[in-house]
């Protein structure tokens, strides 16, 4: 991504989401949160931060559209982004020509182990390859030309198995998104030293992928981009909302007329 040194910024929203790894036998709630594996549930909300508001009187006015016009053909677009509290597509822009993911091992796993858990994650990533961008992955553990690092965590916070924040901002009027973290987690995180399966790794780095590349969460059971832990596969409902999301203009607001 392009260095924001000397940039005008004057539109900032800051997403953070976690994945947990509820007990089985549990029931999940349909709350807001990133990542996803085969199993129970993601009881975890993203804190967000609109950061400075405004915009200078010389900006475009923001592109709206209306809720009634978007909503029915977009799947769990509309129903997802407000459960994320934001009403706006927030998205990569149009003039991206392949996002590039840097995947490196985990440092504290032996070779074995570092290569399955990271081919797993590669696997997760590409599921998404031209949906909407080609996606180039690079496996180097030292920095390069990537948009962003996938980085590893033995355990995270309580029960949570992913982690990504991405930060949408307007730049002398032109949205951009950036990644600003996105972890994976290599064991369960019930205090054992039971790795994580290589299958629940891969989903975990789809689901993330999804967030990273803007998609919100899903109200169906079986999409992969459903909050807690039971899908088995990207679902054509998950491409489908992905083109929706990139058939609307980036920074667009949806109106919904009927509130």
């Amino acid at each position: 991504m392009r260095s924001l040194t000397n940039a005008l910024i004057f539109g900032l929203l800051l997403l953070v989401g976690v994945f947990v790894l509820a007990r089985r036998g549990t029931t999940p709630a349909p709350t807001s949160c990133t990542g996803e594996v085969p199993g129970p549930d993601c009881v975890s909300a993203p804190a967000v931060d609109r950061g400075p508001a405004g915009a200078p009187s010389t900006a475009a006015p923001e592109p709206t559209v209306r809720a009634e016009d978007v909503c029915p053909g977009a799947g769990y677009l509309c129903a997802g982004l407000a459960q994320r509290g934001i009403s706006r597509v927030m998205r990569w822009p149009d003039a991206v020509e392949e996002i590039e993911v840097r995947i490196p091992r985990p440092d504290f796993l032996d070779a074995a182990a570092s290569r399955e858990v990271q081919s797993a994650a590669v696997r997760g990533i590409l599921a998404w390859q031209n949906s909407p961008f080609p996606i180039r992955v690079t496996r180097s553990d030292r920095p390069g030309s990537e948009d962003f690092v996938v980085s590893w965590s033995r355990r995270l916070n309580g029960t949570e198995l992913g982690r990504t924040a991405t930060r949408w901002e307007l730049r002398d009027g032109v949205p951009e998104m950036q990644v600003q973290e996105f972890v994976l987690t290599t064991h369960a995180p019930w205090g054992d030293e039971r790795r994580l399966s290589p299958r629940q790794i891969q989903l975990t780095a789809a689901h993330e992928m999804g967030h990273a590349l803007g998609l919100p969460h899903s109200d169906e059971r079986r999409d992969l981009m459903y909050p807690t832990n039971t899908a088995t596969r990207l679902t054509t409902r998950d491409y489908l909302v992905m083109q929706a999301l990139y058939g609307l203009e980036n920074g667009a607001e949806i109106l919904d007329e009927a509130r």
